[in-house]
């Protein structure tokens, strides 16, 4: 008896020895299952699981009713071991048989709840991961199912065409009215429950319509902004309908701001082929004007050739003009420097003195500002200022000032010029800054209409503003450029080294 005890207790050693290490090993292997559970080796392998077998499309109720059977039956089976081995006993009369075949029977019963409960759990695990618990559940497929229906309906399209408003003010009317009832209805114990679930409901749709509602608040800035929004509106929500609209709108939007500069550019391209096309036959017609005036003739061909000089030569500052506006407007040709705005000015007022004496006008120039440091075209610029003198010098009325101010507000350098004009004006300030467009169109001679749009291509080019403002039969032209500071300047000198 001793020697049976001694081999009796060896093996109970044994068997909790493997009860641990293989209990180790089942708990290393379950927890690894169900970590790359959904998963494989290629790519969005968690899409490709969700579509997989039609395992995957068992509803997750099915998969918790059987975890819990599985547990069930676990804890069930092993309280009533007792009773399992006394109903085996009686069906079977040898000790051996009965013995193996309850053990036998005992490791399937078990390894089928064990089988089930673990598969259920890895399914439903994989249906977190791709998150798919709720969408593949019953619940989701019946309320899925109710709002097709719901949508099918003359009630659906009614109130989806109601302003956002309206929506939302017929939901908290309905929360009210529910609530009321609740009240009104208190001392019922049917009742109660059942108001107060449909109101708990209405308010956690309310709750997360407000979410909805700061999407598309969202959704209304990045429109302002011209940037895309990536946010999602839920198809249920009362805002959905406005949404789209908002896309809509940004889409269109976005096709006219497309169309508008493909338009822009084909004529910029346009406007440059043709000027560089007119420019060869032009240079030779100047040259043979040359020529001619060269040549020993009559005075009547003498003044017949000066006509086509004059002609020829105001021809090419056109051509020279339009191409230069092309260049401008497409950033082409515009070489950004530190300069002194200030100086270059005076620099362009300097060379203009013999114009201002020629023309019998009165210039008073009034600078408040030694110097300001600003990044542009020098050429640009002094083409600007140039234009805007000689506009002055040409069309201010006689007898009459023309003022020339220059001062600093906040953060940039301004440049006003006001006169009064020679001919009434009749023109807004959008027309005049038009290409090709002259203020007095009674002219036949002098100005081509490109001064004052060569001067705001190329003030904007230099990353300034150029405006005009007109007060009766003041016209006053405005150059606005921004002052840099001397650390952003060093840092725009070693980018453009």
């Amino acid at each position: 008896m001793e020697k049976e005890y001694t081999e009796a207790l060896n093996d109970m050693y044994r068997a909790k020895l493997f009860v641990i290490v293989f209990g180790v090993i089942e708990f290393m292997l379950v927890c690894y299952l169900l970590l790359i559970c959904a998963y494989n080796a290629e790519p969005e392998s968690v899409e490709r699981w969700k579509q997989g077998n039609f395992l995957k499309k068992v509803p997750t109720e099915v998969y918790l009713i059987l975890m819990v059977l599985a547990i069930t039956f676990a804890f069930v089976f092993g309280a009533c071991w007792n009773y399992y081995v006394s109903i085996t006993k009686n069906i079977f009369d040898n000790a051996l048989a009965n013995s193996v075949f309850r053990n036998i029977l005992a490791v399937a019963l078990f390894a089928l709840a064990y089988f089930a409960g673990f598969g259920s759990l890895m399914e439903f695990v994989g249906k977190i991961k791709t998150r798919s618990i709720f969408k593949e559940s019953l619940i989701c497929r019946l309320c899925k199912f109710l709002w097709r229906k719901y949508k099918e309906t003359s009630l659906y399209h009614y109130f989806h065409g109601l302003p956002l408003g309206v929506k939302l003010s017929v939901r908290t009317i309905a929360i009210g009215v529910i609530l009321f009832l609740e009240s009104a209805y208190y001392s019922s114990a049917d009742v109660e429950p059942f108001l107060l679930v449909v109101a708990l409901i209405l308010m956690v749709l309310d709750i997360r319509d407000f979410s909805q509602l700061s999407k598309l608040s969202k959704q209304i800035d990045c429109l302002g902004e011209e940037k895309p929004y990536e946010g999602k509106i839920r198809k249920t929500s009362p805002v959905y309908a406005e949404s789209e609209k908002l896309n809509s709108v940004q889409d269109k939007v976005r096709e006219s701001v497309e169309q508008q500069i493909q338009s822009e550019r084909l004529k910029i391209e346009l406007v440059t082929n043709v000027s560089h096309d007119l420019k060869t036959p032009l240079t030779s017609i100047i040259s043979y004007i040359e020529l001619l005036k060269k040549m020993d003739l009559d005075d009547e061909a003498s003044s017949y050739v000066k006509i086509l000089d004059k002609k020829a030569q105001k021809l090419k500052g056109i051509v020279s003009d339009v191409f230069s506006i092309a260049k401008a407007t497409s950033g082409v040709d515009v070489n950004l420097t530190k300069l002194d705005f200030v100086m270059l000015l005076n620099q362009c007022i300097a060379d203009a003195e013999d114009k201002i004496a020629d023309s019998g006008k009165i210039v008073k120039i009034n600078i408040n500002a030694d110097s300001a440091m600003v990044m542009g075209d020098g050429d640009k610029l002094y083409r600007v200022f140039q234009n805007i003198v000689d506009n002055a010098l040409n069309y201010s009325m006689d007898g009459t000032r023309i003022f020339l101010d220059v001062y600093k507000k906040a953060d940039r350098i301004v440049f006003a010029e006001k006169n009064i004009s020679a001919t009434p004006i009749n023109f807004t300030e959008e027309e005049i800054l038009e290409r090709f467009v002259r203020g007095d169109k009674s002219r036949t001679d002098g100005g081509s209409g490109l001064g004052l749009s060569i001067s705001k291509s190329f003030t904007e080019a230099c990353g300034g503003i150029f405006n005009i403002e007109i007060d009766g039969d003041m016209f006053k032209a405005i150059v606005e450029m921004p002052i840099i500071q001397e650390d952003t300047a060093e840092k725009t000198d070693d980018k453009t080294e």
